[in-house]
């Protein structure tokens, strides 16, 4: 019967000898269904029928066997059920029929629902959702202002060039700098200060190094180099004499002496050139190579020295 109808027809299959009866079990309108715009509410008898005949088919025996079964017992009483109900049951026929229709109507309705509506069992909305099957999507929160900022806060600013220097300002601030090239920076003689300045990557850091040479007033009297570090500029390497200079060369500090004997005046060193490479090792410059020189050479000045 259409699932309007203030009735709805459920089969019940023999339990026993008794002839095949039928329940008719009262049912409600709640909503438009598929087929005549109704919805029905089924009562706890179908669902009892429901958990029997789904026994039946975990027993192993199926819809088929099941009514193969109950084929011979209503077989022998056919005549006694269509006698008593001719116009519901035909037979053995109409019962595995109406076992089929039924699993039928139940699995689809505890499935799908009667209508968009959904089926309304014992008062409980069983329709279907499209939130179940629907994958959520948890959203990405973009970074806040504040972790943006804690983030440049905490990371390492770049260290400014040594090209920024004030030369005279970080000369006269460095209190281990020999007094021979401090005080032709700090009196301002005429032709004292700084002679030339160059800067090189010799440490190997790929940022630049400054070379201040600084002039006496007389002649080149030594050489100062600075590199830049968090803490501001560190000397890190210091050449006291004349007739002597220091230039970069493939990455190293290479100084250069005239060498004199005894009795050479200063415009005229007789003895070879002393050539000195220092590289840096990480953590300070350290001599590596020396040629030139010789017995009895010597550099300009007595005091000649290399400050490492």
């Amino acid at each position: 019967m259409p699932c309007c109808s203030p009735f709805l027809d459920v089969a019940r299959p023999p339990r026993d000898c008794r002839s095949i009866g039928s329940r008719r079990v009262p049912v409600t309108v709640a909503g438009p269904c598929g087929r005549c715009n109704e919805t029905v509410r089924i009562g706890l008898y179908a669902r009892l029928m429901t958990v029997q005949i789904l026994g039946l088919l975990r027993a192993g025996a199926g819809p088929r066997a099941a009514a193969s079964r109950q084929g011979e017992e209503v077989g022998r009483r056919g005549e006694i059920g269509r006698r008593r109900d001719p116009g519901r049951w035909g037979g053995a026929r109409q019962g595995r029929r109406g076992v089929a229709v039924l699993l039928t109507c139940v699995s689809a309705v505890g499935l799908a629902g009667c209508a968009p509506a959904g089926l309304r069992i014992d008062a409980t909305s069983v329709g279907t959702s499209t939130a179940a099957t629907t994958p959520t999507t948890t959203p990405t929160s973009a970074p806040t202002a504040s972790a943006t900022s804690a983030t440049s806060a905490t990371a390492t600013p770049p260290l400014p060039s040594v090209r920024t220097l004030d030369a005279r300002a970080t000369i006269l601030a460095d209190s281990g700098v020999p007094a021979e090239l401090r005080e032709p920076i700090a009196t301002r003689c005429a032709g004292c200060g700084l002679d030339t300045t160059a800067y090189a990557d010799v440490t190997g850091d790929g940022r630049e190094e400054a070379i201040y040479a600084i002039s006496d007033g007389n002649a080149v009297a030594g050489t100062l180099v600075y590199t830049m570090t968090a803490s501001g500029p560190r000397r890190v390497f210091a050449h006291v004499g004349h007739q002597g200079w220091v230039e970069a060369v493939s990455g190293a500090l290479r100084l250069t002496r005239q060498m004199y004997s005894t009795d050479d005046p200063r415009c005229c060193p007789t003895g070879p050139p002393e050539v000195s490479t220092y590289t840096w090792n990480g953590q300070a410059f350290a001599l590596t190579r020396r040629t030139g020189g010789g017995v009895g050479f010597s550099p300009y000045d007595p005091k000649d020295r290399v400050i490492l």
